[in-house]
Order: C-alpha cells, then sequence, then structure tokens
C-alpha cells in the first residue's frame, strides 16, 4: 500500500510539474516565469532544516488559563514529531488532558519558500475544525511567531499566534496567545495555552 501510494504521488507531482513546464513555455515573453526558479523554491530549504530539529519523542507539560491571570490548570502528555513530504514539513501528533478530558492533536509545521513565511495547520480532538498560521523567526530562529485569524460561529472573530521558543535541542515552548477572542479584545494579549516540551531520554 505504501509503495502504491508513493507511486500515485510521484504520478500526480510530475503531471502538476509538467502542466507547470507548459504554461510557463505558453507564456513565454518578459515576466514570465523561471523554470528552474520554480524547480528550486519546491525544493526544502534551510528552515525546514530548523524544523527538523523539532523531530523526536517530546514529553510535554501543559498549562491553560481560561482568564488572564487565572489560575492555570496543569496535565501532562507526549508527542512524537517527524519530517514528512520529503523533507517539507514537521508532523507533530501528541496526546494529553485538557480540562480532565484525554486530547489528541495534530500539528503540521511548514515554510513556504514562495512567500517566506513559516505555516501552521492544527486539528484536535476539542472539535471538528482546523486553524491554521503564519508568519515569521526571529532573526536569530529561536523565536518563531505566526498570526491566524478564525469565525466561530458561537465565540465569534477569533485572532490568535501561534508562538514557538526553541530553548535548546532539547527544549521548545509552545504557546497559544489571543489577542481577540469574540468580543473580547486582550491589547498586550492573552497567553490561553503553554505547552513546554523536553526531549524524551533514551
Amino acid at each position: 500500500m505504501k509503495a502504491r501510494n508513493q507511486v500515485i504521488a510521484a504520478l500526480v507531482l510530475g503531471g502538476v510539474l509538467l502542466m507547470t513546464e507548459k504554461l510557463v513555455s505558453q507564456a513565454g515573453g518578459e515576466g514570465a516565469p523561471n523554470m528552474a526558479e520554480v524547480m528550486e523554491l519546491a525544493q526544502p530549504g534551510e528552515e525546514h532544516e530548523l524544523l527538523a530539529t523539532l523531530a523526536g519523542e517530546w514529553e510535554m507539560s501543559y498549562s491553560m488559563w481560561m482568564e488572564p491571570g487565572g489560575e492555570a490548570m496543569q496535565s501532562r502528555g507526549e508527542g512524537t514529531a517527524r519530517m514528512i513530504l520529503g523533507g517539507r514539513f514537521l508532523e507533530l501528533q501528541s496526546t494529553g488532558l485538557m480540562m480532565g478530558m484525554k486530547t489528541e492533536s495534530l500539528q503540521i509545521l511548514g515554510f513556504d519558500r514562495r512567500h517566506g513565511e513559516f505555516t501552521a495547520v492544527g486539528f484536535d480532538t476539542m472539535g471538528t475544525y482546523y486553524v491554521t498560521a503564519r508568519g515569521a523567526a526571529s532573526p536569530d530562529a529561536k523565536f518563531i511567531s505566526m498570526s491566524g485569524t478564525d469565525e466561530d460561529p458561537q465565540l465569534g472573530r477569533q485572532v490568535y499566534r501561534f508562538e514557538i521558543e526553541i530553548k535548546s535541542a532539547d527544549e521548545y515552548v509552545f504557546s497559544v496567545v489571543f489577542t481577540e477572542l469574540g468580543p473580547m479584545k486582550f491589547a498586550d494579549g492573552f497567553k490561553m495555552v503553554e505547552v513546554v516540551a523536553r526531549r524524551k531520554k533514551a
């Protein structure tokens, strides 16, 4: 089954590349896309190498606040991260407890070389939806901040940031910070979730 899926993926990718090349050749003239540049941007870069440092097995400590200045609810979990799709994305699957309930989450982190932005897509068992964010890293590549919005039918508009602080090769901190949550706005940001991840020892 795995080999079959790889063959299908290769055929699809080949078809996309052929179509792109045909469109480029038809466009012709000044301002037409450079096929070599298009192909080069499709390959992983140094930002993907940064994401790859987060691959591995992690022990996770969760903190969740229901309101600014409130007492944090604490829980523990674990996660497994691996690079997928030829080193283009980091897939992180984790489990833990949230408000006494077992939860599972799936995050896919990447870097869009076309737009020069880190990207995130997140899913979890707290709902049937997904959230997205995109943003940049600090000059020293130790801090990534990605912003996103969501329109919830019950909660209203949500504006948030996913923040990743890389403390060392064996520790990072992931936070969810809201600046808007329905009718509530937080000028300084409201950190609702913080996850401290430490690499499991062999």
